[in-house]
């Protein structure tokens, strides 16, 4: 009897603790104070397009019940425009005119805005740039003497990269197939360089460049070669009459050519932080044509300072070339979805790597720049990073936030959630999500 008097007092005071610790549990079981991860599972992309073509930006959400909105140059697209629709996907199609417009309403930044539960969050921005090519430069007459090395420019802009070939006088040049022209080489900017001259390399030369995407071609004026063999004094210095800038910059993965040429022949020797450089064919590093030097696939240990010597017998000459790889932002420290309490402070850490620095650092609340307040504090980290502090946090302060970094290269965001907790001393805050 004792024992079940014992037992049944056992019960009770159990029941005391257990109903005492449920008193503290956080009244966080609503769907407005329950963290979540909101986030784009398909973003809009950089796209090339050609002239009457259809074309779709994609956008999905996480979320099935999520709203879309479109953005162009940060300007939200009317539902009235005629060459723009948002499909009950949430992505959008674009017809690009077939005929070039006065006001280009194609070419640009798109961004994809997705609200669910009156929270909005934006996309990576994705640029759309029409296939185009142009042809520049005007007739010319060029000289120069047998033996020397000349350049004659290619003055055409074009997206994407067009196809170039040269005619001489009605022949293609064709260093592959014929002798005639193994001289020559045409490089990778639509140049055409002529190693030890002929006499016989004289003639009116065109360069045709055809950008295939766009349908489009065009063809220079006459650049008209002659070459004296005699009569003119002898070349008593080597110099150079192309050379790269000073400072040049590649993209991470892209393939770049570093044009070089002095005015007569010449030996060419590459180096690297004054390492010489071994250049073979399809290795990383090779020449193209006389001395030219080709990075293939670029990477970060390719950005140094190069320099190029070329060497005949009337002596040396060099120059310095600074090449910069250029990355696209990545995020080594991502914002982080917490909870606070009413009334207490908040923040949001945000930092990245990429080269060079970033053109822009952008944070968001709920898809619309962070209001210009005091509550508000945006401190810069060094060069690398951000903190978003918000201040003395409030119940309307429970949105999305987003950090955006953009550079030359891309662009990246990052989005973390706040959920603001009632005041008092039984509100919870999970130890992880904790912030002061």
């Amino acid at each position: 009897m004792a024992r079940g008097i014992l037992f049944h007092r056992w019960i009770v005071h159990t029941q005391f603790i257990l109903l005492g610790m449920l008193s503290f549990v956080p009244q966080v079981h609503s769907q407005s104070q329950i963290l979540q991860n909101l986030f784009f599972t398909v973003e809009p992309m950089d796209v090339t397009v050609k002239r009457g073509e259809t074309f779709t930006m994609n956008c999905s959400l996480n979320q099935v019940d999520a709203d879309y909105f479109w953005l162009k140059d940060e300007q939200a697209i009317s539902f009235y425009d005629p060459f723009k629709t948002i499909l009950p996907s949430g992505s959008l199609q674009v017809t690009v005119p077939a005929v070039q417009q006065a006001i280009d309403t194609t070419s640009g930044s798109y961004q994809c805005q997705a609200t669910v539960n009156e929270n909005s969050i934006v996309s990576r921005v994705g640029n759309v740039q029409i296939a185009s090519l142009t042809m520049s430069g005007s007739s010319q007459d060029l000289y120069t003497d047998v033996g020397d090395t000349v350049i004659l420019q290619c003055e055409v802009t074009s997206h994407p990269k067009p196809f170039i070939r040269w005619i001489k006088s009605g022949t293609v040049v064709d260093p592959e197939q014929s002798d005639a022209f193994a001289r020559f080489a045409v490089l990778p900017s639509g140049n055409l360089e002529i190693r030890d001259v002929h006499e016989s390399d004289s003639g009116v030369y065109r360069c045709q460049a055809e950008n295939r995407m766009a349908g489009i071609s065009e063809t220079s004026p006459d650049i008209t070669l002659t070459v004296n063999d005699e009569g003119l004094p002898p070349v008593e210095e080597l110099s150079f009459i192309v050379s790269p800038p000073q400072n040049v910059f590649v993209n991470l993965g892209e393939s770049i050519v570093l044009e070089v040429a002095v005015d007569g022949p010449a030996t060419f020797t590459w180096f690297k932080k004054n390492e010489e450089l071994v250049l073979q064919f399809d290795n990383h590093y090779s020449l193209v044509g006389q001395g030219n030097l080709r990075i293939e696939n670029a990477d970060e240990l390719d950005t140094g300072l190069y320099r190029v010597r070329a060497s005949n017998n009337l002596g040396n000459v060099e120059k310095e070339i600074q090449v910069t790889v250029r990355v696209p932002p990545r995020f080594v420290k991502r914002p982080i979805s917490t909870y606070a309490r009413q009334g207490m402070n908040a923040q949001f850490e945000c930092s990245w790597y990429s080269v060079p620095r970033p053109t822009a650092v952008t944070w968001l609340v709920d898809g619309d720049p962070i209001p210009k307040e005091n509550a508000f504090r945006i401190e810069r980290n060094g060069e690398v990073g951000e903190t978003l502090r918000i201040i003395g946090v409030k119940q309307s302060d429970s949105k999305y936030y987003q950090c955006i970094v953009s550079n030359e290269v891309g662009n990246i965001n990052a989005i973390a959630q706040l959920i603001v907790l009632p005041p008092g001393k039984l509100s919870f805050i999970p130890a992880k999500n904790k912030v002061q």
